[in-house]
């Protein structure tokens, strides 16, 4: 089990992308809301973790994958802990009760979204909410992030001051935020998760077209 409990170019084949279920029209609301974190250097361990090289984009669930060497990330003297070298400012939020970061099948798939934009989970800062009391601003600081994924997991629901509805590109204080369901339920074989991922890909070509 990985990590168990103890502006680019498209570069993959584009996918149809399926009409959204009517425009989303929910605005953001902004609340006067401030936060000051204290800065600490980062640690780098180096440890193993799995990555898969595939050419499909979001189509299967994604079984076992081959391991490669990825930064994991801790703070000292903090809780905060990250999967990835954060290169291009990409932060993932998800919410994994069954692993540290997060589960091999899930991490096969989300390696498959970012293959699709040309991107690698270097270029990324995966964070899970299950294994930290995240607060918005205090995680804005730490990883300052140029885009953002919340899968499973709101802005809102971790202090951000903006609603908005699943796969609505929201830009807000200096972030390009983009809100999904969680990856597991993206990752199944159904209608409906075929569905999912179809919107999701058409809001990844607006984010990254």
């Amino acid at each position: 089990m990985l990590n168990s409990k103890d502006d680019t170019t498209l570069g993959a084949e584009a996918m149809p992308a399926a009409l959204l279920a009517g425009m989303f029209s929910t605005g953001i609301v902004v609340l006067p809301e401030e936060f000051k974190g204290a800065k600490k250097q980062p640690v780098k361990v180096q440890t193993p973790v799995a990555k898969e090289v595939v050419k499909q984009v979001l189509k299967e669930p994604v079984p076992d994958v081959a391991r490669v060497e990825i930064a994991i990330v801790q703070e000292p003297d903090a809780p905060l802990a990250w999967l990835g070298n954060f290169q291009k400012k990409v932060l993932v939020v998800v919410q994994d009760t069954t692993a540290r970061h997060l589960n091999d099948a899930d991490y096969g798939l989300l390696t498959k979204i970012l293959e699709a934009v040309n991107l690698s989970i270097a270029d990324t800062a995966i964070v899970n909410a299950a294994a930290h009391s995240l607060e918005y601003y205090a995680l804005q600081e730490k990883l300052p992030a140029a885009v953002a994924f919340y899968f499973g997991i709101a802005p809102a629901d971790i202090g951000a001051p903006i609603r908005f509805p699943h796969f609505q590109v929201q830009k807000w204080n200096q972030t390009t935020f983009l809100f999904s369901p969680p990856l597991s339920q993206l990752n199944r074989t159904d209608a409906e998760a075929i569905t999912l991922k179809k919107n999701l890909w058409a809001s990844l070509k607006r984010i990254f077209d």
